[in-house]
């Protein structure tokens, strides 16, 4: 039987790279992703992306965590702006196809790029292990030099895990109390308005504290009853007047008159409980004392 060899691919060597001395993590050398010792890595791990993934975070940090004491300034808004406009023409032909290939927000690389936001730290890990770049290399990268990195695989990235920010710790006993304070405040507000001064999303109370949430909806929407309810006996009550004052000065063709009783009032006789009160006005004001003809 004829036998053929198989040939060695050197990319995919197991052998592990001697680490900086320096460091206790994984022993990775800061290459690059994409690059052998990073396959070699996900080879070793079983095809296993987070596990190759946790491990360039671990020594991507300690690798920035050793070099921050040496680095002559930090870096600053405008450097990882400089950094991140180089990214466009290099990897990428807009900002949004940037983002859709590192898996980041639109908005997170706008932000970068405006200087309005800091990085993150989570973030910025992840958008530098799909540029194939150490975060080191590249908040110290120097603007004018070629860029070096290069994009991963969309596959990789997609068995990355998300980046989600970090919630404050949650007193739930504090947070309840707040609640139950907030249940007999006066005036009655919203969910919405009592979950921004206590400074947790609406969501949160809604699925932490049902029966608190279910109690300042429903006295909310009560209030909101009332206050329309008195709303509307006062403009009742202004239309009787309106109506009564006509009456007496018996200008009988304004006060039969929809559109012109309406001009004399802050307000429209539109809706159709208004109008009903403009009619019952007439007929009890104007009519009781006529020859009992319905004007209407």
């Amino acid at each position: 039987m004829a036998r053929r060899a198989i040939p060695v691919c050197d990319s995919w060597d197991l052998t592990t790279p001697a680490g900086p001395s320096r460091s206790p993590l994984y022993p990775l050398a800061p290459l690059g992703v994409g690059t052998p010792v990073v396959e070699s890595l996900t080879s070793a791990t079983g095809g296993d992306v987070r596990s190759a993934w946790e491990m360039w975070v671990a020594h991507a940090v300690g690798q920035l965590l050793s070099a921050a004491p040496t680095l002559p300034a930090v870096p600053t808004r405008r450097r990882v702006a400089a950094t991140l406009d180089q990214c466009v023409p290099a990897l990428a032909p807009s900002f949004n196809a940037l983002a859709r290939a590192t898996g980041m927000q639109p908005q997170t690389l706008s932000n970068w790029r405006h200087e309005t936001h800091a990085a993150m730290l989570g973030h910025l890990c992840r958008f530098c292990y799909a540029i194939g770049l150490s975060p080191l290399a590249f908040l110290t990268h120097e603007p004018g030099t070629p860029f070096p990195g290069r994009l991963v695989s969309a596959g990789e990235m997609a068995a990355l895990p998300r980046v989600t920010p970090p919630h404050p710790h949650l007193d739930a006993e504090a947070l309840r109390h707040a609640l139950e304070a907030a249940l007999v405040a006066d005036p009655p507000r919203s969910l919405s308005q009592v979950a921004r001064d206590l400074g947790h999303a609406p969501s949160l109370i809604r699925t932490r504290f049902p029966n608190a949430h279910q109690a300042i909806c429903a006295r909310y929407a009560h209030s909101l009853a009332e206050r329309h309810q008195q709303r509307a006996q006062a403009r009742v009550a202004a239309i009787q007047q309106v109506v009564g004052d006509l009456v007496r000065r018996d200008i009988w063709e304004i006060y039969s008159s929809h559109g012109r009783v309406g001009r004399l009032l802050p307000f429209s006789l539109r809706a159709p409980e208004l109008a009903d009160a403009w009619r019952d006005a007439v007929k009890e004001l104007a009519w009781a004392n006529k020859t009992g003809q319905d004007p209407m």
